[in-house]
């Protein structure tokens, strides 16, 4: 599976982030729960920001975690 974490906005949504692929305007994301679930445009913008300032961070500790053979899904 690509590099990739989750977000839950509890009791409403989860979906897998695709971060790599994601854009200061575009999110990258599966719908874990529900499947027709809608995510607000605030929510999107927000994940957005914190995507695209800490990229390098989020790919740092998926290749130390998730590349050492480590499940953390």
């Amino acid at each position: 599976m690509p590099p990739h974490f989750h977000v839950e906005k509890r009791g409403e949504w989860e979906i897998r982030v695709y971060y790599l692929e994601c854009t200061g305007t575009h999110l990258e994301f599966e719908m874990k729960y529900p499947k027709r679930g809608i995510i607000l445009a605030r929510d999107r913008d927000a994940i957005i920001a914190q995507v695209t300032a800490h990229q390098a961070d989020l790919m740092k500790e998926w290749t130390s975690k998730v590349c050492t053979g480590e499940s953390h899904e």
